[in-house]
């Protein structure tokens, strides 16, 4: 069905016209929870599954830090902090 406007027209009527006038103030606007709760529902857990392997991929350089502190750290000549002394104390007490 042909109106008689051409498409510069149109486009102008449909730029003039009002907008709905918005809700009020802190709500959202009409279908926000709907939209929010299916991305919610189709989203996958990327998270739990970035999570492990990026855990996986960093267990062998944290065993790798571990061994090299141990062999590299000296053990004879380690000395107890203030902490611990008082810890020994109040245990042994």
């Amino acid at each position: 069905m042909k109106t008689g406007q051409s498409p510069w027209q149109h486009l102008s009527t449909a730029a003039r016209r009002r907008w709905p006038t918005p809700g009020p103030a802190g709500e959202p606007p009409p279908g926000f929870y709907t939209r929010v709760l299916s991305r919610l529902s189709a989203a996958p857990t990327v998270s739990l599954e970035l999570w492990w392997q990026m855990s996986v991929r960093a267990l062998p350089v944290a065993t790798l830090i571990v061994l090299l502190c141990w062999f590299i750290l000296p053990v004879n000549e380690w000395e107890p902090d203030l902490t611990e002394v008082v810890m020994e104390e109040a245990l042994t007490w």
